[in-house]
């Protein structure tokens, strides 16, 4: 394979993919985009939420009143028991707006890939291609070469892997890496861990109020509750009887059996799960994995999103840190095409270029990681030190106030935008951003 002009693989077409191509496009780089299903926006998944950082981002991308308009910003959180009795009122997602200019957005996962797919330019549309599952990579010094079960191929200079938490990328990256040197020290096969399953249920939404945020808590298991603009999510969470890899595929009577355990649980003061789901408009179940993989690239391959981390959603990290990947990604990408005379990085700059990514990434993820996996396990009473925590630490405004200002903003503000597009700062807030969008240059 003779290097020809520089081309990106992206392997996945759900949010992460689309944002690839959104980067990737607004960069000048070619692409083409291999997705498994027949549609990037299939009705599956619940919500998702993007918060103030990744907003800027679809500013930059020239969709933000697109995603606005179909959103839902989330503004009362509300802790609960299982019999409805309040815990605590929160004004978080209050001091995150007066920091950063804007509150955390609630979507329903398909109706936001949805815009954002519709609202990509015709040009990056037309390099989609569905009904594409990987099977096999080869890559060398001058390129790489996807093969999909169909028998077609793409050829490029790299390949994204943004296929998700069983991503088929990473595995195939693993086994070229321990081939080419069987002493390697490499992630396992499933480099993530399972404590707890997930049961979630959308539905119309049941009350006048948008914006709600809520949990209810309970010893190893809690319910997070999320009205929308016209939905409504509930995540019912349960501790596993022993932690597990891998896929785990659940049956009807699984999901049965959760719901009629958590029936009685209220959701708010007055509304239980069991009334909830009268209502139901879809359900799923599912292990929720955790952890971060220490191998991000191999060669012309390289990881994105819950590819290469996975956290639970209590924080609601898990999307906006793979949209982070994915700027900081190009980002790099786009200066070391322009750094080099052919336009085409060698393989040796490229791996120093995939390593600094993951470095300039992962103390961040790491700190995400953690809030995650200790938000989950404090409302879920999952040890005495964490019941706690819960009743009498988190409660406190003060508290609150000082976490919200030393690590959830800290955090915020440092996230990165495409350094190629220029603009206006779309939201301002009291802490100022790390990275401004860039400005416009006025032309002489």
């Amino acid at each position: 394979m003779a290097r020809p002009e520089f081309k990106a693989i992206v392997v996945g077409g759900g949010p992460c993919g689309i944002t690839a191509a959104y980067c990737l496009h607004l960069a000048g780089i070619d692409f083409a985009v291999l997705e498994r299903r027949d549609s990037s926006f299939e009705n599956v998944g619940a919500s998702v939420v993007l918060s103030a950082p990744t907003l800027r981002v679809m500013y930059q991308f020239g969709i933000l009143e697109d995603v606005l308009a179909i959103g839902c910003e989330i503004g009362a959180a509300k802790s609960f028991t299982a019999d409805g009795k309040l815990m605590k009122s929160s004004e978080m997602f209050k001091r995150m707006k007066d920091n950063h200019g804007h509150g955390p957005v609630a979507y329903h996962r398909a109706q936001l890939i949805e815009v954002m797919y519709k609202r990509l330019p015709e040009e990056a549309k037309a390099k989609f291609h569905f009904n594409k599952k990987l099977v096999d990579i080869e890559s060398n010094e001058d390129g790489v070469k996807a093969t999909c079960d169909d028998g077609s191929t793409y050829e490029g200079s790299v390949i994204i892997g943004a296929d998700g938490v069983h991503s088929r990328t990473r595995l195939i990256m693993r086994d070229m890496a321990l081939k080419a040197n069987p002493s390697a020290s490499w992630d396992p096969e499933l480099p993530y861990t399972a404590t707890y399953n997930l049961l979630w249920a959308c539905f119309p939404r049941p009350t006048e109020e948008m914006g709600q945020g809520y949990d209810t808590q309970d010893q190893d298991r809690s319910i997070m509750y999320v009205t929308g603009r016209d939905m409504a999510w509930v995540f019912l969470y349960k501790k596993l009887a022993e932690p597990t890899k891998g896929y785990v595929s659940y049956k009807q009577e699984d999901i049965d059996a959760v719901a009629e355990e958590f029936k009685d649980f209220h959701v708010n003061e007055t509304l239980t799960v069991k009334e909830l789901w009268k209502t139901k408009m879809g359900t799923g179940m599912t292990t929720l994995d955790e952890g971060i993989a220490k191998h991000w690239s191999w060669g012309r391959i390289v990881l994105v999103g819950d590819a290469c981390h996975k956290f639970t959603p209590n924080a609601g990290a898990g999307l906006n840190n793979g949209i982070s990947d994915i700027v900081t990604l190009c980002n790099g990408l786009r200066e070391e095409i322009h750094a080099d005379p052919s336009g085409n990085p060698t393989q040796n700059n490229l791996t120093k270029m995939f390593a600094a990514y993951q470095s300039s990434r992962i103390a961040g993820l790491q700190a995400d990681a953690s809030l995650s996996a200790n938000l989950t396990r404090v409302q879920a009473w999952a040890t005495p030190v964490h019941y706690f925590l819960s009743k009498y630490v988190m409660c406190s405004s003060l508290i609150e106030h000082y976490m919200v200002a030393l690590f959830i903003s800290k955090a915020m503000s440092t996230a990165p935008v495409l350094n190629y597009v220029p603009g206006e700062e779309p939201l301002k807030g009291a802490v100022p951003w790390t990275h401004p969008i860039p400005a416009r240059v006025e032309k002489m």
